[in-house]
């Protein structure tokens, strides 16, 4: 075979000196089917149209705690667990409930201070030294978490508290426990961990090309496996790209004011990206795929040819085609293989007997 010169003028071959002529690129082969095999193959069409495309991403989710809404408590003294309320993991609690009961002489220490400056200030009535000795050690006892109701109850009773309970700062479920009656407890051991459940996050990852196009503030919808849906907004993007998954991380927040969400469900998620205003669509349906290209079937007044064609996103049952067709074109949904084959068949019975 001789080579081919991409030159307006056909040159010689180099080898044998023979004029050369250079290859036309085929068309592919018009196929022509009656009236009654369009019906046989139950052949549906559909026509090229523009519009603003509203695009989603899909991506599979899982449901976990707002972090920003788990509170963990800490002891801020030394001291021994005397009475713990809470008896496992998943326990309900409430704004005030009482939590535990400690034992702690920096406790028994502070409460005394307060004690002597109260009584100093009584007895002095009310001379201005002692009340700001009064004020610091009031505010001593604040600052090693002494409930503001207890330290009402020394004003009233004068009498120190050996074991002091401490409460539930808010309301949650327990999400971690790191404590048990009669533990010895320091400032750096972890109590337990309380999560609010009226907001919570969930995290998914996101394959593909799309993930250029995110950016927080998207609208998404997080729908769970008995159906029901939630709407929320993608609240972050992690700074880091799963290399194994090739994919990216995105958090979206939800509200759960009825506590619907359970933290560790799995849910489908769908991200609203902005809107591609004025584009060329085909359906889905339309598109033969190939390893190395796509392409669909037309239909003309002649019959019907295999055209090449390049795509963008796809959003549902519609995808964006940014080459290849034209508005008003008019594309097969339905049969397209069968014709795409007959069509192969001459093309390529064209190509050997133009190339014999």
């Amino acid at each position: 075979m001789h080579p081919q010169i991409s030159q307006d003028s056909p040159g010689r071959c180099p080898i044998c000196g023979m004029d050369l002529v250079r290859q036309q690129p085929q068309a592919s082969a018009l196929v022509e089917i009656s009236q009654s095999m369009q019906a046989n193959l139950a052949m549906r069409t559909a026509k090229v149209s523009r519009e603003d495309f509203n695009m989603q991403l899909q991506a599979v989710g899982e449901v976990s705690f707002d972090e920003s809404m788990v509170t963990h408590i800490h002891s801020r003294v030394n001291g021994w667990m005397e009475q713990f309320s809470v008896f496992t993991i998943g326990d309900k609690v409430t704004k005030g409930q009482q939590l535990y009961s400690l034992y702690s002489p920096q406790l028994i220490t502070a409460q005394d201070d307060y004690l002597l400056a109260l009584r100093a200030v009584l007895a002095s009535n009310g001379l201005a030294n002692s009340k700001e000795i009064l004020r610091r050690a009031r505010f001593r006892l604040n600052l090693l978490g002494f409930d503001e109701s207890l330290i009402k109850q020394l004003d009233q009773t004068q009498q120190t508290l050996y074991t002091v309970p401490f409460f539930a700062p808010n309301d949650g479920v327990v999400v971690k426990m790191g404590a048990r009656k009669g533990m010895y407890i320091e400032p750096a051991s972890e109590i337990l961990s309380i999560a609010q459940l009226d907001k919570v996050w969930v995290h998914a990852d996101v394959f593909g090309e799309n993930q250029t196009l995110l950016q927080t503030g998207l609208d998404a919808q997080v729908t769970l496996q008995d159906g029901s849906t939630f709407e929320g907004k993608v609240s972050y993007l992690y700074p880091e790209y799963d290399q194994k998954l090739r994919s990216q991380r995105v958090r979206i927040s939800l509200n759960n004011p009825n506590k619907h969400l359970k933290p560790n469900a799995l849910a489908q998620v769908s991200i609203m990206l902005p809107v591609k205003p004025d584009v060329l669509t085909i359906p889905v349906e339309a598109l033969i795929q190939t390893q190395h290209h796509n392409r669909v079937v037309t239909m003309t007044d002649n019959g019907f040819r295999a055209v090449a064609v390049t795509v963008g996103h796809q959003n549902g049952d519609k995808v964006e085609v940014t080459s290849g067709l034209s508005l008003g074109d008019v594309v097969v949904t339905s049969g397209q293989f069968m014709i795409d084959s007959e069509a192969s068949l001459r093309g390529g019975a064209a190509r050997l007997a133009h190339d014999h």
